[in-house]
């Protein structure tokens, strides 16, 4: 998941390369928009080496713990979505897009687990599944496929069975 961070200059902040965020509290003069004095309105963000202001982050604050660190080279993700405009799905309406890994955020430093970041949030019908070296995908901690014909074969199913649901309203 990407995520990024609108700043008061307009400008958008890939969360990944945020190392900190300081709240900053209001002053007296300020505009409270519902807040007391002393209270967080604005944020400091550090990234890259300078300092940005943003006003009041719509963002969850879960986004942004946990380590981030750069993925291997080669790290990469298959997207796999299906076309649910041409009725009910068949292999053929299984779209799938490559993308690759730029960083991994750790949340859980215990087992290590983490998730991937992309250049690119992937469209909400989209389904992210990581390339292992030996060439299985994993989905998450949902599922292991042994290939790629494999996963496409698990999500047209999927995709059968909910347009048959919705068939069947």
């Amino acid at each position: 998941m990407t995520v990024f961070i609108k700043c008061d200059d307009g400008t958008l902040v890939n969360a990944a390369t945020v190392k900190q965020i300081r709240p900053m509290r209001l002053t007296a003069d300020e505009p409270k928009r519902g807040l007391k004095a002393g209270g967080f309105s604005h944020y400091s963000l550090i990234s890259e080496g300078e300092t940005l202001k943003a006003h009041r982050m719509e963002i969850d604050a879960s986004a942004l713990a946990g380590v981030t660190i750069p993925a291997a080279a080669g790290a990469k993700a298959v997207l796999i979505a299906e076309d649910t405009e041409a009725g009910r799905p068949t292999m053929e309406a299984i779209i799938t897009r490559w993308m690759p890994i730029i960083a991994w955020r750790i949340r859980n430093t215990v087992n290590g687990s983490g998730e991937p970041i992309f250049p690119e949030s992937p469209a909400s019908n989209e389904t992210v599944y990581i390339e292992l070296p030996d060439g299985r995908l994993l989905q998450s901690d949902v599922a292991d496929y042994a290939d790629l014909e494999a996963a496409k074969q698990d999500r047209l199913q999927a995709a059968q069975q909910a347009w048959d649901l919705r068939q069947g309203q």
